[in-house]
């Protein structure tokens, strides 16, 4: 009797063990969450975001341009106009910067970009434009920066 009570025993331990790999094996074949659709304007933003670390900043501006043609977006906007600044075009940065600040005429970071760009442009309105991003966002990370660039034109 001792001993079918062994085998019994023995047996259900392996009939658990079975079942408890045939759960975790169903677990491991269903992936954990469904997966979001692709939202075609995020894998633009973060393809021309790659693409800037890479110092290519024609091609990211171009990124944006199509992220932007799917999601009219000022954060989008303003990414482009800092990476056209950076590509040697404060045109059209300037004009993209025009675009933000029409909507938001006190973005810290679209005054940025369109001082930036009107300095480029040699515009006396750069000086102006960056006194006034420095009124509005005093606490900007590039604020510093952009005092020194102040103090030493004058």
């Amino acid at each position: 009797m001792g001993g079918r009570r062994v085998w019994w025993l023995a047996s259900v331990g392996l009939v658990a063990l079975v079942a408890s790999v045939a759960v975790a094996a169903g677990r491991l074949d269903r992936p954990a969450h469904q997966e979001a659709p692709v939202d075609p304007a995020a894998v633009a933003v973060q393809l021309a975001h790659d693409l800037e670390a890479q110092d290519r900043y024609d091609a990211a501006a171009q990124l944006y341009r199509e992220a932007l043609r799917d999601r009219p977006d000022d954060t989008i906007r303003l990414r482009l106009a800092f990476a056209l600044l950076r590509a040697g075009d404060p045109a059209g940065a300037e004009r993209t910067a025009r675009e933000v600040l029409a909507r938001t005429p006190d973005s810290p970071d679209g005054l940025l970009v369109l001082g930036l760009a009107q300095r480029g442009n040699r515009s006396t309105e750069a000086a102006r434009t960056l006194r006034r991003f420095l009124s509005v966002a005093p606490q900007h990370p590039a604020a510093p920066e952009i005092s020194r660039l102040l103090a030493t034109a004058r």
